[in-house]
């Protein structure tokens, strides 16, 4: 009798281990995250895209350079019913320039608070449910509402801020709140 109870008691244990293995697999899990800003000043050198309080440091900068926030993840237990949800404050903070690149008075300077947020579906995921991907905001406003600079001068986007960055994985519509820390990430376009 010994023997046949260990034999039911592996039977069993192994039939809930694959059924918990079984339950488990279609659950998606966030393994990895990492953002990063890109924008169009990319390609430019840092020196020729910054501005100084001063004036213009290397011949230039560009007004508006559509910072996106880019996440890139790694999840597993993952299937084409998933998706992920990216979400995040963006603070940037907007100058007024001449038209000789000086920034006249930097107190005439407004920093706004936005959300922003993308979703990206799970598509094509390895046979072992393992999924990598990215996720990418839209770009912000520009000029911001209710901000204008005096004739002669334009608005340029000075710097930005993302915090509270946070990746959602979505099992079939049901959000899991299941998210990997990403620190908050900062582009200084003109130094104030």
């Amino acid at each position: 009798m010994t023997k046949l109870w260990r034999a039911l008691v592996v039977v069993a244990t192994g039939a809930l281990i694959l059924g918990v293995s079984v339950a488990f697999a279609g659950v998606p899990h966030l393994k990895s995250a990492s953002g990063i800003i890109t924008d169009s000043t990319t390609a430019r050198t840092a020196a020729a895209a910054t501005l100084t309080a001063s004036g213009a440091k290397g011949g230039g900068f560009v007004a508006n350079p559509n910072p996106l926030l880019t996440v890139r993840f790694t999840a597993t237990g993952v299937d084409t019913a998933d998706s992920f949800s990216l979400s995040a404050v963006a603070s940037a903070t907007y100058v007024c320039v001449n038209n000789g690149n000086q920034i006249p008075d930097a107190a005439n300077k407004v920093t706004i608070d936005l959300p922003v947020s993308a979703g990206a579906a799970a598509a094509n995921p390895d046979k072992n449910g393992r999924f990598s991907g990215q996720v990418t905001t839209s770009p912000l406003p520009f000029p911001p509402s209710g901000f204008s600079c005096p004739s002669g001068q334009s608005v340029a986007l000075a710097s930005i801020t993302f915090t509270g960055i946070q990746l959602e994985a979505i099992d079939n519509g049901v959000t899991i709140v299941d998210t990997v820390p990403i620190d908050p990430l900062s582009k200084t376009y003109i130094s104030l």
